[in-house]
């Protein structure tokens, strides 16, 4: 939850923007960081997009690692706002331990999965430059 620390709101909240007593520059740094990672989305999908697919179709540890980290990163989403978002279709689901500890493990899967895709791919990427 190293998001919501930053600035008064968790910058993915609109509480952030639309509070008049959250100064502009948290407004600004919150703005910018989510364009950065938009941007960086973007060219991600459009330039990567179909190795991607192709390396999940080959099992490719570094596609499989970050399609596990996006897994992960739902899945933690899904369970962090789980009853919350259920209480509003009157559907009560009561927060356990157990859902608590698997949704923060899955939080320190993410950056895990990540290096791990990181690492893999720059494993193969050696390996493809020693082959030539």
């Amino acid at each position: 939850d190293f998001h919501a620390h930053l600035t008064t709101y968790n910058i993915t909240k609109t509480s952030l923007y639309v509070d008049p007593a959250v100064p502009i520059i948290e407004k600004l740094f919150g703005a910018v960081v989510l364009s950065v990672i938009g941007v960086a989305g973007y060219l991600l999908v459009t330039r990567l997009g179909g190795t991607f697919v192709t390396g999940l179709r080959r099992w490719d540890a570094a596609a499989v690692a970050v399609a596990a980290a996006a897994v992960s990163a739902v899945a933690s989403k899904a369970l962090d706002g789980g009853p919350r978002n259920f209480a509003a279709f009157g559907i009560e689901i009561p927060s356990t331990l157990f859902s608590v500890v698997f949704e923060e493990v899955l939080e320190l899967g993410i950056p895990i999965f990540l290096a791990v895709a990181a690492f893999a791919f720059l494993n193969s990427s050696r390996y493809e430059r020693s082959a030539r």
